[in-house]
């Protein structure tokens, strides 16, 4: 085995044996005990070599473990909420209204429109009231009656929103005593035939807004008939502003 050299430098090793050398010399004769003292030209006993300190014995080698395979953490599947699908709104078929405008008359105007196809509906309007006319010979009131309908496109939604469409209207307008106490009966009507530009609002909950705006044709006649027996009669056709503002529901 081999032996371990001692870690103190060799220097300290000189001056350690040179201390220990005039100790003993120091030493009175004849002590027992005492080594003798070396002679004159004597080399000095060699001092003993520290027992070399045994290694320690290696560890013995460990049983390697076996590696296990690295597993990849699992997956953890998220799941993704799907979108709520759009509510689509409710199919409207049908729409009521009223023209509030007519009552000033006072006329009581309605109007019924049915989808026929998503993007097109037909429209049937019926009305009745009366008018007030103002003449130099006194007020009189003539009855109105009148009875038409519509031919509408949607273009932009389905039975809503923007509308293109064609109106054609008759009217009916008489005298329900002799004119203004004259004796005179008289009765006119007059058929109308125009487009119209307008746009309806159905909300959510169904009520409905309508506003239409065009022109109509007018071609109109009227006849009268005096006590006595005398008639007239007279003919006249021109173009007409057309204002609808109607209100109501949708089914």
């Amino acid at each position: 085995m081999p032996q371990l050299r001692t870690p103190v430098p060799a220097a300290l090793v000189a001056i350690a044996t040179v201390t220990l050398t005039s100790a003993a010399q120091a030493q009175p004769a004849g002590d027992p005990g005492t080594p003798a003292a070396p002679s004159a030209g004597q080399a000095p006993a060699p001092q003993p070599q520290p027992a070399p300190q045994p290694q320690p014995a290696p560890p013995p080698p460990q049983a390697q473990q076996p590696q296990q395979p690295s597993q990849a953490p699992p997956e953890i599947a998220l799941e993704t909420p799907e979108p709520e699908p759009a509510v689509e709104r409710q199919a409207r078929r049908v729409s009521l209204s009223l023209s509030p405008i007519h009552l000033f008359s006072p006329i009581v105007e309605g109007m019924v429109e049915v989808r026929v196809a998503d993007h097109f509906g037909i429209a049937a309007i019926g009305g009745v009231g009366s008018l007030q006319l103002e003449t130099t010979d006194g007020t009189d009131r003539l009855s109105v009656y009148e009875i038409g309908g519509q031919l509408n496109a949607y273009p932009l939604d389905k039975f809503e929103s923007l509308s293109l469409g064609l109106e054609i209207m008759y009217i009916k307008i008489e005298t329900d005593s002799s004119f203004a106490d004259t004796g005179t009966f008289a009765a006119a009507d007059g058929l109308g035939i125009g487009p119209l530009v307008g746009y309806k609002l159905i909300t959510k909950g169904g009520f409905s807004l309508y506003i239409q705006g065009g022109a109509l044709y007018v071609a109109a006649r009227a006849d009268a008939e005096d006590s006595s027996g005398s008639t007239g009669s007279a003919e006249r056709s021109a173009w007409s502003p057309n204002l609808n503002f109607n209100i109501g529901w949708s089914f």
